[in-house]
């Protein structure tokens, strides 16, 4: 997963001057053999890539498969371009994250990561604010977004932890070749079906009201691309045409309401 090593607050004082440019590169990603997503994320995700569980801090989240090797992300080409229709929405967000999202008492903070290579310490780029210093309003469309992001990740350990309660969740064993070895993937989780369609209405009640339903059937359809992996995993081949673009796509995770920044 995407590190972020060095935020900082977005504000008039340190950016009245200063712009950003959009990434157009995701060699920062290359080595993601899985992404973290957001529960609204696995209708479009499930299109693109097989999606898996994987154990997070106890419980379990839903994430994309995006390689079959420690350290490899197929869908990073050797010029960093991403290859696939469906870019998760925590590399879209890039270079933009949150401070105190957790802390209910105090609104969240948008920042940059400094790290990112996407600051620009003059106005030739993207501006934060205007001539007036008011912020151009795509600060409040990806602090928007960033919070509907964070939150549907936050639904998606829920809904895992019900499945996980429910005895639903059993290890997927990937096995593929590369040369004349055979190799495994561990730490994967899929959907048990057999005890899915065994589950009393009770238990399946619980599945409906945590709003998981939608979830499994996503992951389960998806486990056939699983198959596309394999194939890049023993012939090293590409998956598709490049998709790649310069605008910011907030598409992939809704973002319901405004989020006020008043920090900016």
């Amino acid at each position: 997963m995407v590190i972020v090593a060095n935020l900082q607050a977005i504000n008039k004082a340190g950016f009245a001057k200063k712009s950003w440019k959009h990434n157009t590169d995701f060699r920062f990603a290359a080595s993601d053999a899985v992404c973290l997503l957001g529960a609204a994320e696995v209708p479009s995700a499930m299109m693109a890539m097989p999606l898996a569980f994987v154990a997070t801090g106890g419980g379990y989240s839903i994430a994309a498969i995006q390689g079959l090797e420690h350290g490899a992300n197929y869908f990073v080409n050797a010029e960093g371009k991403w290859i696939g229709s469906y870019i998760p929405a925590a590399y879209r967000a890039r270079p933009f994250a949150l401070a105190n999202y957790q802390l209910e008492e105090e609104k969240p903070i948008l920042c940059i990561d400094t790290d990112s290579g996407l600051l620009i310490d003059d106005d030739t780029e993207e501006a934060f604010y205007d001539e007036e210093l008011e912020p151009m309003p795509f600060l409040n469309e990806i602090g928007s977004f960033l919070v509907t992001m964070l939150t549907s990740r936050e639904a998606s350990i829920r809904m895992g932890k019900v499945l996980s309660t429910l005895g639903l969740l059993k290890p997927w064993e990937v096995e593929f070749k590369q040369g004349d070895r055979t190799k495994r993937i561990d730490g994967l989780f899929r959907v048990d079906e057999i005890a899915l369609n065994e589950l009393p209405g009770d238990a399946y009640a619980k599945l409906r009201e945590a709003g998981s339903i939608a979830m499994i059937y996503g992951h389960l359809l998806s486990m056939q691309r699983i198959s596309g992996l394999r194939v890049l995993a023993e012939k090293t081949s590409d998956l598709g045409m490049p998709r790649q673009s310069n605008e910011l796509d907030f598409g992939g995770v809704n973002v319901d309401g405004n989020i006020s920044f008043d920090n900016l």
